[in-house]
């Protein structure tokens, strides 16, 4: 695998391409860019094996007239990358089936050979704007991400083999791919459920096939790894007959065990998070609650202009503003932010495969004067200080996230616990004594089809993405309390590319505009 890795660099490194540390999978829309040299590509593999007299081997034609029927077929469910099964498949072809090619055409030898000089030549334009290429983290990122909208969202195994995630069809699952997910899910045993699950749809495909024996006996092994012994007895049981002398030593290793006789069974396992993930699945509360709720038209500091607020919930108050960022100004924070898009590094958290899927950026009024209209915006609807400048600021710099595959952030809190006037050396100049967050705004800049919804499981709240809509909540109380109800998460991205627009909006320049409660327990209207 190393020696794949250096080879593969050794390529990026031929046809001129910039490597860039940041992980395709965290972001769909890079993906989606992705997909889009794809087309190039083909088009100078093909050109390289027609100027072959002797031809190529016949997975590579396999492979190309595949690749070709799912490109050609705009309409076919199989091209739509924001497709969680669809992705899995673009980065797989990339990881197994391109990265050899690209071997094959970074050879001394081959490099002197016409159609290969050709095809460098034709498609160095195209290949230099990819920053890096996919490599097999981002499969396993991939494999993760489709594992995660399983449990979450409590997918029917049938359908998500056949390529259907919530109602929406993609390429199914084939053999290999079941393999591959199994292989990802038996090293982590997070997914112990997941793994036994897709071995025994293994297993009934296997029926009536030289290999079904062999998968009956891997499967039996699952069971007994995960601690599921009196079942994988029962299972190396059936196979006795068969006269194997590893089945047999199997089983007689099994009855060893002291927990032979106990009888479990294989059940999904308790989520750790269970009201973030039933908020995730479909709104929670009761009618009786959901009645109290209301919209309505808020003033905000120009008499003559008026919000259209959707009140989600009161105390604390958290509302979606509508309509307050159009799709001009949409366009115009991406073309500003996409290409900066990396993976974000959480400042008390270590990296690990658990962290939040999502690439994010940063865009500052300072250097993006285009964005200005938007800070204004906000402080007009919601009444605070979004004042920025270099010597000192009421908000922070816009935080753009781009969601990944099965995209998603744990519930946090978003205040820091810090005093106002308290020095912070590691934050940037203009907000180092500027205090914490008070309130967080968000902008949705962009709709998805499924999942994807702002959830704050402590109070029971979840909030549709609704492009050129704007969530707003405060994080601290008007007693200076940190509010824990305010804990918040992003639940996966099931199908589309989430992009949202963040402002953190902190203690200074709130003293006159949003004043302490005359009692402990005032709310804010």
């Amino acid at each position: 695998m190393k020696y794949g890795h250096l080879t593969f660099l050794v390529f990026l490194s031929f046809w001129g391409i910039t490597l860039v540390i940041s992980d395709l999978y965290l972001s769909v829309h890079r993906l989606e860019e992705l997909a889009k040299y794809e087309p190039a590509l083909l088009a100078g593999i093909k050109k390289y094996v027609d100027a072959q007299p002797l031809g190529v081997p016949a997975n590579i034609v396999r492979f190309i007239n595949e690749t070709e029927a799912i490109i050609s077929n705009k309409k076919d469910v199989s091209h739509d990358i924001r497709h969680p099964i669809n992705t899995y498949h673009l980065v797989e072809r990339f990881v197994f089936y391109w990265l050899y090619l690209f071997e094959k055409l970074a050879c001394k030898k081959c490099t002197k050979v016409t159609a290969v000089k050709d095809f460098k030549a034709a498609h160095h334009a195209a290949l230099h704007n990819i920053t890096r290429l996919p490599v097999m983290r981002d499969l396993n990122g991939t494999m993760r991400g489709i594992l995660r909208l399983w449990r979450t969202y409590k997918l029917d195994i049938n359908k998500l083999m056949q390529g259907e995630v919530l109602g929406y069809r993609g390429r199914g699952l084939t053999h290999k791919d079941v393999v591959r997910l199994i292989m990802y899910a038996a090293e982590h045993p997070e997914f112990y459920y997941e793994e036994i699950v897709l071995r025994t749809q293994m297993v009934h495909s296997l029926k009536g096939t030289r290999l079904y024996h062999g998968g009956l006996f891997e499967l039996a092994s699952a069971y007994y790894r995960h601690g599921f012994i009196n079942i994988a007895k029962t299972i190396l049981e059936s196979l006795l007959p068969l006269g194997d002398q590893t089945l047999t030593a199997a089983y007689d290793y099994c009855l060893k065990h002291p927990d032979v006789n106990v009888t479990k069974t294989l059940t999904a396992p308790e989520s750790d998070k269970p009201s973030y993930e039933a908020l995730c699945r479909g709104e929670i509360k009761s009618p009786k609650e959901l009645s109290k709720l209301n919209c309505n038209h808020r003033r905000t500091l120009i008499p003559i202009y008026w919000s259209k607020e959707e009140i989600f919930h009161h105390d604390p108050r958290i509302s979606l503003f509508h309509d307050v960022i159009s799709d001009r100004e949409i366009d115009m924070v991406l073309k500003s932010s996409v290409f900066q898009l990396t993976r974000r590094y959480s400042k008390d958290s270590t990296i690990d495969e658990n962290e939040d899927v999502l690439a994010t950026s940063w865009l500052s009024e300072l250097k993006t004067k285009a964005v200005v209209p938007l800070t204004r915006r906000i402080q007009l609807i919601t009444g605070l200080s979004t004042h920025v400048s270099r010597s000192y600021s009421d908000s922070e710099n816009y935080e753009i996230n781009n969601f990944g595959v099965g995209g998603m952030q744990k519930p946090h809190v978003d205040f820091l616990n810090i005093s106002l006037g308290e020095y912070q050396k590691k934050e940037e100049r203009s907000i180092r004594m500027s205090g914490d967050r008070v309130a967080t705004w968000v902008f949705y800049l962009s709709d998805v089809e499924r999942g994807g919804a702002t959830v704050f499981p402590e109070i029971r709240v979840r909030v549709p993405v609704i492009k050129g809509a704007a969530l707003f909540w405060y994080n601290i109380k008007r007693n200076n309390d940190k509010d824990q109800r305010s804990l918040n998460a992003e639940c996966p991205v099931a199908k589309g590319s989430k992009f949202v627009c963040k402002k953190w909006i902190l203690e200074a320049g709130q003293l006159f505009r949003r004043k302490c409660g005359l009692s402990p327990v005032s709310i804010d209207t």
